[in-house]
């Protein structure tokens, strides 16, 4: 698979990843105090793949 396919593919999965971890941190948020905070939720090594 060439460089520029796999960045693609990464490229595409990486907001369904970060929306995953977002909605996973607002639930344990929610459940440890009682209220949804702010979340800022990242993917790590998203732009690593070029390296």
């Amino acid at each position: 698979m060439t460089q520029q396919r796999v960045l693609l593919r990464e490229a595409r999965a990486t907001p369904d990843a970060v929306e995953a971890a977002e909605h996973r941190t607002r639930r344990a948020a929610l459940a440890a105090t009682g209220q949804a905070g702010v979340v800022l939720a990242t993917k790590a090594g998203a732009w690593a793949a070029d390296r």
